[in-house]
């Protein structure tokens, strides 16, 4: 079948640039997402996103809210959809359990497929068989999907933006106490982020330290860490933190793998490329700005093609 418009990715940045594709009056718009709900990474988020602060909207709620305006528009979208490949003639080979195997092509593509975590052995440190270790995708989606707290006293190793927000979420839903490691000697993010940090979330931070040891049998019961650096033949600087959860905080990383094949000049292709796939943020209002940039793209090829 064929569509103006097929978008890959049903996450903020793939709903947004379809919203405002179908405002702009097209309406024969598909979106496939691997998931079994829209929303992305909304629906990992619970606290309160500050340009729906007046209506008191949760991450949760804004993909419901994003949902039904595009039902309102008429834009088709299929969850559990899982797209295997993409051509050259913008053919998709598309895989669902209500449809099976099926291809599917339109006009223009835009992936919207966002970032996935990185693998754990980036971060270079080996452990025991012993539970309490989880990734900080792991931890959000126990928190968020779940309703239960991985860990009431949690050692966060890494300090990228997944890190320091699920930190002040532990503490928002009740940890007793988090503690954020870092072989970094500062944190680059801005002095009010950092305040609130400590001064709000009562967040810890050890930093120009990593990892040396991880302490229990069944269950983690604290950390050794280990001072990076400092005089070579001095004595090297340990400390002991008291845990009963580690999360690894590795970073996230575009998922590109489906559009690869379209690296030169992709948007002359009618190919387009938009939200975390592109450039990570967490911030929604820069990704609602760059899904408005992506659809005004996408409406110029059209036109041209027209």
């Amino acid at each position: 079948m064929m569509y103006d418009v097929i978008i890959i990715g049903g996450g903020p940045a793939g709903m947004y640039t379809a919203l405002t594709l179908s405002e702009k009056g097209h309406k024969n718009i598909l979106i496939l997402d691997m998931n079994d709900e829209l929303g992305g990474t909304l629906n990992e988020i619970i606290e309160v996103d500050e340009s729906y602060e007046l209506a008191g909207y949760t991450g949760v709620e804004m993909a419901d809210d994003l949902k039904r305006n595009l039902i309102l528009h008429g834009v088709d979208y299929e969850i559990s959809s899982f797209v295997l490949s993409s051509d050259k003639e913008k053919r998709l080979k598309v895989l669902s359990p209500d449809k099976g195997l099926r291809e599917v092509k339109g006009k223009a593509l835009v992936f919207a497929t966002g970032a996935r975590e990185r693998p754990r052995g980036i971060l270079n440190f080996t452990t025991k068989r012993t539970s309490g270790i989880f990734s900080v995708g792991t931890a959000r989606k126990f928190i968020v999907e779940q309703g239960y707290l991985p860990g009431n006293r949690v050692v966060i190793f890494g300090s990228d933006w997944t890190g320091l927000y699920l930190a002040k979420l532990l503490m928002i839903e009740g940890a007793d106490e988090v503690t954020i490691v870092d072989q970094v000697k500062e944190l680059n993010f801005p002095d009010e982020e950092l305040a609130h940090l400590h001064e709000i979330y009562n967040i810890k931070t050890e930093l120009g330290y990593t990892i040396r040891e991880i302490h229990g049998s069944n269950r983690i019961t604290g950390v050794t860490i280990q001072r990076i650096g400092g005089k070579v033949d001095g004595p090297i600087e340990t400390k002991e933190i008291s845990c009963d959860t580690v999360l690894l905080s590795v970073g996230l990383t575009p998922q590109r793998e489906l559009f690869k094949k379209f690296r030169r000049n992709p948007e002359k292709q009618g190919v387009f490329v938009t939200g975390n796939a592109d450039k990570i943020t967490f911030d929604l209002r820069e990704l609602r700005q760059r899904a408005n940039e992506t659809a005004e793209k996408v409406l110029s090829y059209l036109e041209a093609l027209e």
